[in-house]
């Protein structure tokens, strides 16, 4: 027998059969448009995905790369701190042969909310050198505490500190001019103790003071040059804020925190963190804190209780 043709074999299909033939192929090829549309999107799917991976490992490598440049800068800093760089083209501006005789002057604590500003000031002779030192800001606070103790113990480094309380600082109701009225009393004392130990003759012959300001008077001592960043260029800077901020942050982690337990002084040394602030709405303030600085100003026992804090964000 011949073969049936498709011809034969829907011309013996009834009208139902036909019908039913033909909404089943439609519906294969619905089929198979829809298969196609989901590789499609798969396909873009993976392509988003690895354009993704592509650009975070792009933002990580640029990571990656800016921690290594912030590294490299502190090396950077750590070794012209030492090089003395700027202390001797200072130098040289005022006819001096040497570093024996300039002394530097530092702060701590000056934007705190709470505690004394410590100032501090040094000489450091030519031949003394503290491997290590630099902005006390940039080490951690164990290396702080290492260099310290080697500083207070180099018998040729003369210094002093000057600690300002924060009833103090409220009264003069001004911390630029009690910091510099304290840095030029530190001075004082390091030029006391240099006649005490060299005599008569070993009077300073330039102070070099981190930051923009001349304190009031200093300039009639002595010359004076100021120095933006100083602690990351000169030495003697670097040494004296290292000398203030461990003296000021053992206060907050030895004495402060231990009289006022829950306000965190140990850990944020005083400065306005959202811990402190909390703080602060729950207990109210201490003894220790500056009621001329806001928002210690603006609250109960504050001096400016009761008027409205027109500068709150």
């Amino acid at each position: 027998m011949g073969k049936r043709s498709n011809h034969d074999e829907e011309g013996s299909e009834t009208k139902e059969e036909r019908r039913a033939r033909k909404k089943m192929k439609k519906q294969k090829r619905e089929e198979k448009k829809l298969m196609k549309a989901r590789q499609v999107a798969k396909t873009l799917i993976k392509s988003k995905s690895k354009s993704k991976v592509k650009v975070k490992s792009s933002k990580d490598e640029t990571k990656k790369k800016t921690k290594s440049e912030k590294v490299d800068q502190i090396k950077i800093q750590k070794i012209n701190v030492w090089s003395r760089e700027k202390e001797k083209e200072l130098a040289t501006k005022h006819n001096l042969t040497s570093l024996n005789f300039i002394v530097s002057g530092e702060e701590a604590g000056a934007g705190c909310w709470m505690g004394s500003c410590v100032m501090a000031s040094c000489v450091v002779p030519d031949h003394v050198k503290i491997e290590g030192v630099n902005d006390s800001k940039i080490l951690k606070e164990s290396q702080r505490e290492e260099l310290y103790n080697k500083i207070i113990n180099e018998p040729d480094i003369i210094w002093s500190c000057v600690i300002v309380s924060a009833e103090e600082i409220d009264k003069t109701g001004n911390i630029l001019t009690t910091r510099m009225e304290g840095m030029k009393q530190a001075i004082s004392e390091v030029q006391q103790k240099m006649y005490d130990r060299y005599g008569s003759d070993a009077k300073l012959q330039l102070a070099i003071i981190d930051g923009n300001k001349i304190p009031s008077g200093l300039n009639q001592m002595l010359p004076v040059e100021t120095v933006v960043k100083g602690d990351q260029l000169c030495a003697c800077i670097s040494v004296a804020s290292i000398i203030a901020k461990v003296t000021r942050d053992r206060l907050c982690r030895d004495v402060w925190d231990k009289q006022f337990p829950g306000y965190g002084f140990a850990e944020h040394k005083g400065y306005g963190t959202a811990a402190h602030k909390r703080a602060l709405d729950e207990k109210g303030m201490t003894l220790l804190h500056r009621k001329t600085f806001r928002p210690m100003a603006f609250m109960e026992g504050g001096a400016k209780y009761g008027q409205i804090d027109t500068k709150k964000k």
